[in-house]
């Protein structure tokens, strides 16, 4: 974590909570940085009489960047970067980090950016000589109300996240603190603020056939393995990933071990005796793998709703990674170098498609939730509209904003990062043709072709294997989704890795406890306060039959009660990152 700040005063009482504080005086600048080391990180700190820079994280493919451009180890790399303000390298970046360089002459230049997936955030507010940028937007509030500057709830923040159970592009669910998109500089020259596009995933569908995409994504997945493999190995650390029985995390571990990954370990979390739980038991076991597994049975992990401030800073509804923080918050990492996940993987092969070829965007809802809220319409009409299409609309949004929480839940222990995240792997998959994503088509030739094993392995999904091809698991999918609202009305009784309405009807006391969190999370009144409209819509929607929807309204406003309301002093208890 670190809170670069300028034209204001610094928080009392960092020393206590293990935070750090380097000024630039003269200049009127700080940096706040944390004391808490991750395992196996590339955290940098800089200072000298006219800079601070920092560098909050892990470079997975350091080793490879140091060779390319002939640096003197990982600080050279990063000197060139925050020291000499070059800005040409951080589109080859691949890892979770945020970094900030700022040269005080004059009157001063920096420059702030995270990487190009947005798995590690970065948040802003910025007023005429003033400037706080965190990779926490509590913290930026928090620095904001000890200098007497008034926040308050932004509505289409607040709005957006309970209807889609997320944020999208810059806002945040506080007025006047905008998010940094994934792939962006924010710089600062002289009291002038301005965003730029660094990377981009979006470009022109190519005209690649089937085999060779195939062969070019398995060439591109295969050299992020290799680095995360290379940082592991640097850092002296055990290899470690997610497997469950979905198709993603399985590709992961699978193309590892093809690559040499030795002593690998694994954790599957899961309701007992599920698919997910079987299927990656029944892979440990034929890959002789070390295997860990989390039962989320009963759901009684609910009960931690608190968290997600720590985590996500409430911009992304709790249970979406709820599980999985239930399933490392206690686990000692520290022998292990980077946590591997299948993240990315759905997102980056066709999840999004509903036909094969791209649509108008802003045709559907991005968000996760089985409602939209129409004072959003205007609002979410323009944001469509810097999109050529659904799928890269959807993806900008949901994926880069929504989809990477449980990176963020892994920050706290340790660094997350997905294969399926290299941007040159990712930035491929979105220039193939939609109608060779569609219905899986892609996703089921490549792991056929490359991973036979794997592809032989029943999906959680369906409880068919991959190798019988996308027709047939097409036709399953479909009754998958029928029995999903059968068991939502209650018809049939919800077979799922965390079926958190079952859950709730089989626990009088699970509901009842949550309930009474979920009723009482506006206790100082703040979206109360807000405009009537909104206050209205919170109640109806932290009374609402449905799970998801409680939980986006919950999230939204126990965070915003804990930021903007009661102790004006208030700071997070817990902080991530690796200095």
């Amino acid at each position: 974590m670190f809170t670069f700040i300028k034209g204001l005063a610094p928080l009392q009482g960092l020393k206590e909570r293990q935070l750090t504080l380097s000024s630039i005086e003269a200049a009127d600048c700080h940096l706040i940085t944390n004391k808490a080391a991750h395992s196996g990180n590339d955290s940098y700190l800089y200072q000298s009489q006219d800079l601070l820079a920092c560098f909050d994280g892990i470079l997975a493919n350091a080793d490879m960047l140091v060779d390319t451009h002939a640096t003197q180890g990982i600080k050279g790399l990063l000197d060139k970067v925050l020291v000499e303000q070059d800005t040409s390298l951080p589109a080859q970046f691949y890892g979770q980090f945020t970094c900030m360089s700022y040269r005080a002459q004059g009157q001063g230049k920096g420059i702030f950016f995270g990487n190009q997936i947005g798995s590690a955030k970065l948040y802003y507010w910025h007023q005429e000589q003033k400037l706080v940028v965190s990779s926490s937007l509590a913290m930026v509030v928090a620095v904001l109300r000890h200098n007497g500057i008034k926040c308050s709830l932004d509505e289409v923040g607040v709005r957006m996240m309970m209807a889609h159970g997320f944020t999208s592009v810059d806002y945040t669910t506080i007025a006047g603190i905008k998010h940094l998109e994934a792939g962006k500089f924010l710089f600062w020259d002289q009291g002038v603020v301005r965003e730029e596009e660094y990377n981009t995933f979006f470009t022109e569908i190519s005209t690649v056939g089937l085999h060779k995409a195939v062969y070019i994504m398995n060439e591109l997945f295969g050299e992020a393995l290799q680095h995360i493999h290379q940082c592991d190995l640097r850092h002296r650390r055990r290899h470690f990933s997610f497997l469950s029985g979905g198709l993603d995390s399985r590709m992961t571990v699978y193309t590892a071990l093809d690559l040499g990954f030795k002593d690998l370990s694994v954790l599957t979390y899961s309701q007992s005796d599920y698919r997910d739980h079987s299927i990656a038991e029944k892979i440990a076991k034929i890959k002789g793998l070390n295997y860990n597994f989390y039962p989320l049975d009963g759901g009684r992990y609910l009960l931690d709703v608190h968290d997600a401030i720590y985590y996500n800073d409430g911009q992304i509804a709790y249970h979406g990674a709820a599980q999985m923080h239930a399933a490392i918050k206690d686990m000692d990492l520290s022998e292990y170098g980077i946590i591997m996940s299948g993240q990315f993987g759905d997102f980056s092969l066709g999840y999004f498609l509903v036909k094969p070829e791209h649509e108008k965007p802003g045709v559907r809802c991005i968000g996760t939730l089985p409602h939209d809220d129409p004072e959003l319409d205007g609002v979410m009409t323009e944001i469509a509209s810097r999109y050529p299409n659904q799928e890269f609309y959807t993806i900008h949004n949901h994926s880069l904003n929504a989809g990477i929480n449980g990176d963020l839940v892994c920050h706290q222990k340790s660094h997350s990062i997905s294969p399926f995240e290299y941007a040159p792997f990712l930035t491929f998959c979105l220039t193939v043709d939609p109608k060779l994503k569609y219905s899986h088509q892609l996703y089921f030739k490549w792991m056929d072709t490359y991973q036979k094993q794997a592809a032989r392995l029943p999906w959680d999904k369906t409880g068919l294997p991959p190798c019988l091809g996308y027709k047939l698991i097409s036709k399953a999918m479909f009754v998958r989704r029928v029995r999903e609202k059968l068991s939502l009305m209650g018809i049939l009784r919800q077979k799922h890795m965390h079926p958190f309405n079952q859950w709730l009807k089989d626990d009088s006391d699970l509901a009842q406890s949550l309930d009474t969190l979920l009723k009482n999370s506006d206790k100082h009144g703040v979206i109360a306060a807000s405009n009537p409209d909104l206050a209205k819509l919170f109640e109806k929607n932290i009374a609402s039959p449905d799970f998801g929807i409680r939980m986006a309204a919950y999230t939204a406003s126990h965070s915003l009660n804990k930021m903007l309301g009661g102790d004006d002093h208030w700071i997070p208890e817990r902080f991530t990152g690796g200095f």
